[in-house]
């Protein structure tokens, strides 16, 4: 590390620190060569990630006498207040309990210092800063490579401070991965620019992943996993999971194998590797007892072991809960297969870490899940390994830093019911949201309360005030964090978004929405409740723009979709309603209210094709289909044959709704309506068969008999004329097939039916009938029983 240059930029921020001056102005190149920028940033880089990652601990002491940083810059409060003023971006502040902000602020000043703002928010713009930033020298193309990767790992590292993610956050990441992939390695074939290579797209896939970029992390991911050579495969193995099972059943196991371009497993494995905490139960084995032995134990270089680990994150991600215990087998099928063989400390680590919270819902093996998260806790203080064993794989691994694993742990305690330990974790980390989720799961809700105030007696801060909002509901306190943080806290606006909007004070909400949106946009959540705000206070144009923005940032949200198409359909937008919804069960191809949704739809676009196909993937999804108005819909287009939106006639349909309604009907037997339209569409044909005839006499047959089976249908005027129509339609129907046995029934059915309408319609006084409606009803079915043939004449 060039020492002139240090100095200088270690004085710049020092100057800023102390408040000598008043901010942090770009650097000044001359004299200054990139190289020795990016050797400061990544040595005050990897500090940084020692003190909130990895260990072991890093002393005041320690820093002052390594980087000759003056004391006061590491310990004085108001410096303290200034870095972590500094790291706040969009609006959002850094957590509370960061270790040694000032080596997080030197090392992203060196990457941000380019332009006049800490942090640069348009990428074109950003670009043109990056390249800014390697000026005076001719540079390699390695070089370049790892100013760009060591900016992305400064990016990653920030992130994990914010609560929120942070869209300058974003374009900084995205433009590095642009840049990055723009300039790949001259020689995959060298083993140190193979790694390298691999090591930035393993980070880019997370990084990728938290911002919404999915189809970029997906072609990253998949581009490291050709890289790699191996032959990764999920198979199902008979086996045995337990100690007394008798009968071997499939077993969920993981195979990799290598290929002739295929990284050799690592030599250089580290001595001290995160202790694996047996499972030591008298029922459950410690591992799947295979009936057919399988490899699981081939070594395999420690960032194809990312690899693994980064596929089953990624599996994770793509399935959500949608079928939870199916994801929970797969992960822990990658999991086993990497501890089996781990070669790096941050790998193993971040295997028992994912392990962990796999376990945690298991009552066999939440015990061991609790004792190994108290390990993985204790690691980074212990000096059991040395700290470049520690560091090496962190990036590629994507490890959390300690303070998020300490939170996981006290998630864990929280779940377990162990409310007096999580609420010393969180307090101890100034995590004031799960502090106050803690104590209200306690039945202490005046805990957090008197915690928070508190800690506002000896610092005054907005995320203080915005933590007392919370816990208060009253809005005065999220007023005073915006006061106090000068009109930039999007936390603040935030809050009072979501309290109106709990309120159902929507025209407010959406006020409060807008203001923090506007500071940091990339908030997902702010976008689909800002959406609904708009939707409920009718606002139709405000709410498709959200839903709009909110599927943009997460293309899987089938939810902000199906809103987005309610925007839309209400706005009077059907068509673009429909498209909207195409996109939305993609994504979500097995929930049936969006299916339900784009049915309904469907029908009011005159998409008969479509509406059918929605009906059968409801019917496999639920076993039930009742929508009536859109069968009667259907029905109805078929036999008038009217031209459906791809302008062909809806005729052409016939076949496919006669096999909807079959499927419809297999599954629910009781809707009359269904088996009206069901019967009505058999029997609408010039050339009728025989057997058809008969079974579209049967299907009026069960509509009928479903109408009538509801008790009290002849005292309700509207059910007694329906009622009437279908026996009207089913007599006809009788009369054409002219059988003893349909004209038997039929004279007993119309006697049945008119002796009902009496007894429901006659006055028990003047034994009249005073509905004029029910007479002409009477009448009706009078004369078509006087004119029914008789057996004998058929």
């Amino acid at each position: 590390m060039d020492e002139i240059t240090h100095s200088n930029v270690v004085q710049h921020c020092s100057n800023f620190i102390l408040g000598e001056i008043s901010r942090l102005e770009p650097l000044l190149f001359d004299g200054l060569c990139s190289k020795s920028l990016l050797d400061v940033a990544s040595i005050y880089l990897k500090l940084f990630v020692q003190a909130n990652w990895t260990g072991p601990t890093l002393s005041t002491s320690d820093i002052v006498s390594q980087l000759l940083i003056p004391l006061e810059v590491l310990i004085s409060d108001d410096g303290l207040r200034r870095c972590r003023d500094w790291l706040g971006v969009d609006g959002e502040a850094v957590l509370e309990k960061i270790e040694f902000p000032f080596l997080l602020l030197v090392a992203r000043h060196i990457f941000s210092a380019s332009s006049q703002a800490p942090i640069p928010i348009n990428q074109s713009q950003l670009k043109v800063h990056l390249i800014t930033l390697l000026p005076h020298v001719t540079h390699s193309n390695q070089h370049s490579m790892l100013w760009f990767i060591t900016h992305l790992k400064s990016v990653f590292v920030h992130q994990k401070f914010i609560d929120e993610k942070c869209e300058s956050l974003k374009t900084e990441a995205i433009a590095c991965v642009t840049s990055l992939q723009a300039d790949p390695p001259s020689d995959l074939h060298n083993a140190d620019e193979r790694n390298v290579d691999t090591e930035w797209k393993l980070l880019a896939v997370g990084i990728c992943r938290d911002y919404f970029q999915h189809s970029l992390c997906a072609k990253l991911l998949e581009e490291v996993r050709l890289d790699s050579g191996l032959n990764i495969n999920l198979s199902g193995i008979p086996g045995k999971r337990t100690r007394y099972q008798q009968k071997d059943i499939a077993q969920l196991v993981l195979t990799v194998q290598s290929s002739e371009t295929s990284r050799a497993a690592s030599s250089d494995v580290p001595p001290d590797l995160p202790r694996v905490e047996p499972l030591n139960d008298d029922t459950v084995l410690e591992q799947v007892k295979l009936l057919e032995p399988v490899d699981q134990t081939a070594e395999i270089h420690w960032l194809d072991q990312c690899l693994l680990i980064a596929l089953c994150e990624q599996n994770r991600y793509v399935k959500g809960e949608a079928d939870a215990a199916i994801t929970e087998e797969e992960t822990m099928a990658y999991i086993n297969y990497v501890l089996r063989s781990s070669q790096d400390w941050s790998t193993q680590f971040k295997s028992l870490l994912i392990r962990c919270l796999t376990e945690k819902g298991s009552g066999r093996r939440v015990e061991r899940s609790l004792r190994q998260m108290e390990e993985l806790c204790s690691l980074p203080s212990r000096c059991e390994s040395s700290k470049e064993d520690r560091l090496r794989g962190v990036f590629a691994s994507r490890l959390p830093p300690i303070y998020e694993v300490l939170k996981s742990r006290g998630e864990l305690e929280m779940e377990l019911g162990l409310y007096s330990s999580a609420m010393e974790t969180f307090t101890k980390l100034s995590l004031w949201h799960p502090l106050i989720v803690c104590c209200h799961r306690a039945g202490r809700n005046g805990k957090a309360e008197e915690l928070i105030r508190q800690r506002l007696a000896v610092e005054e801060t907005p995320v203080l005030y915005c933590s007392l909002s919370d816990v208060t509901s009253d809005p005065q306190y999220w007023h005073k964090a915006w006061e106090l943080s000068n009109q930039k806290s999007a936390r603040a606006m935030r809050g009072l978004a979501f309290h109106y909007l709990r309120a159902c004070e929507f025209e407010k909400s959406m006020e409060y929405f807008e203001k923090t949106l506007a500071i940091n946009s990339l908030q997902l959540g702010c976008w689909f409740s800002y959406g609904c705000a708009s939707l409920a206070s009718s606002n139709y144009e405000k709410a498709a723009a959200a839903f709009r923005r909110a599927v943009s940032l997460n293309p899987d949200n089938f939810e902000a979709w199906n809103n987005l198409a309610a925007a839309y359909a209400r706005s009077h937008q059907k068509p673009r309603a429909f498209a909207v919804l195409q996109d939305a069960i993609k994504c979500s191809y097995d929930n049936w209210k969006v299916w339900e949704n784009y049915t309904v739809i469907g029908a009011d676009c005159g998409q008969i094709a479509e509406v059918i196909r929605g009906g059968h993937r409801i019917l496999d999804l639920t076993g039930k289909w009742q929508d009536e108005q859109v069968v009667k819909y259907l029905t109805k287009c078929v036999m008038d044959n009217i031209v459906d939106a791809t302008n062909k006639p809806s005729s052409l349909h016939k076949p496919a709704l006669l096999k909807l309604l079959g499927h419809t009907t297999s599954k629910v037997t009781n809707c009359s309506a269904i088996w009206r339209c069901y019967g009505q569409l058999l029997l609408d044909d010039k050339n009728i068969s025989p057997e058809t005839l008969e079974r579209g006499t049967q299907c009026l047959q069960k509509a009928y008999r479903c109408a009538t089976n509801k008790p009290g249908w002849e005292k309700d005027l509207e059910k007694c004329q329906l009622n009437t129509e279908i026996l009207k339609e089913l007599v006809d129907s009788y009369k054409t097939v002219a059988n003893k046995k349909h004209l038997s029934t039929a004279r007993l059915q119309l006697k049945g039916h008119i002796s009902r309408l009496k007894q429901g319609h006659t006055d028990p006084v003047t034994k009249d009938i005073s509905n004029e409606s029910i007479k002409t009803y009477l009448l009706e079915l009078e004369n078509m029983l006087s004119h029914l043939p008789t057996p004998t004449d058929s």
